[in-house]
């Protein structure tokens, strides 16, 4: 399995076995964005790291009117951009800046019940800063690297 790729499984099933219909993604992909695509009626993927990823991921996705590919490069835009919204989403993946991973989980409880990350075996991205309270269950998948870890409100 592509090392891009060890969350699909994961969101596959979260897609198939709940009702996901808006999606905001901190990072975009060509797997995870294009899975959303086929499956929600709504997605926002902000490009965090890489301008010219953001042309690549915005072209890919062009002419799908479901999708929303932003560029907002650096460790915090898409976090406000999210807090600005003040939307609730079905599902918010975490697969963003390294330096803020922690901080969009922290933001994105106040805007979903179902939160995802990738590479959460990578202590860099300061996992232990993640602090939801008690509401929140959290189960690790580390079957494949890099893992990625679901929080749901219970």
């Amino acid at each position: 399995m592509d090392a891009y790729s060890t969350h699909l499984p994961i969101l596959e099933d979260l897609l198939e076995n709940n009702k996901i219909n808006k999606v905001f993604e901190f990072g975009t992909g060509l797997y995870s964005t294009k899975l959303f695509s086929e499956k929600a009626q709504k997605v926002i993927a902000c490009e965090m790291q890489d301008e010219s990823w953001h042309q690549r991921v915005q072209q890919e996705f062009a002419a799908c009117d479901n999708v929303e590919v932003e560029c907002m490069i650096g460790p915090s835009e898409a976090i406000e951009h999210l807090r600005n919204l003040g939307e609730n989403f079905d599902l918010i993946f975490v697969d963003g800046h390294g330096s803020t991973r922690w901080e969009a989980i922290n933001t994105a409880a106040s805007y979903t019940n179902i939160i995802v990350s990738h590479d959460t075996e990578t202590a860099s991205y300061r996992w232990d800063l993640v602090n939801l309270d008690d509401s929140w269950e959290k189960t690790d998948y580390t079957e494949h690297t890099p893992w990625t870890t679901v929080w749901r409100r219970t």
